[in-house]
């Protein structure tokens, strides 16, 4: 019996290495997109059954206590000041920016919703202290003011926050 032997190119050799590393790094790729699929499907559903369960059960943010809450508003205000003693702030800016953490405050510590209210719905909380500082933070929302006097709203912020209940 004869045996012959056919020798085959070297690039075929090459090439079908080649080839079937290709082949194998697609289907790693494969592999790996599935796999990534499957973990964020996975933890998809772990989220949703989380909020399922924190309805369920009633769980929800401890809320901050009051004197949390005015301290982050004391340094909110702090930093507003400073950022308009520095230039880099307007007077008119510095006003809507303490009329905002004022609003912050009042809807958080008070459980009002001051943030989206009306002047005339805040007159209607029998709190006149509120309403006087919204009624003058409003005006100079829109009238052109000088540094010096945005302190009084400095002032008068400070004041509302500390003695509110």
């Amino acid at each position: 019996m004869k045996y012959t032997v056919e020798l085959q190119p070297a690039a075929w050799d090459r090439l079908f290495w080649f080839l079937i590393t290709l082949f194998i790094l697609a289907a790693g790729i494969f592999f790996f997109s599935i796999l990534i699929g499957l973990i964020r499907k996975v933890h998809a559903m772990r989220v949703a059954r989380m909020k399922e369960l924190k309805k369920k059960v009633g769980l929800k943010k401890v809320p901050e206590s009051i004197d949390v809450l005015r301290q982050k508003a004391f340094e909110k205000l702090k930093f507003i000041e400073s950022e308009q003693m520095q230039g880099r702030m307007k007077p008119r800016e510095a006003c809507i920016g303490i009329s905002a953490v004022v609003r912050e405050f009042l809807s958080k510590a008070g459980g009002l919703n001051a943030d989206c209210q009306t002047l005339s719905e805040i007159r209607r909380w029998n709190r006149p202290e509120v309403a006087e500082f919204v009624e003058e933070i409003y005006s100079a929302e829109f009238s052109p003011l000088s540094v010096k006097e945005t302190e009084k709203y400095f002032k008068d912020a400070g004041r509302l926050v500390m003695i509110w209940r």
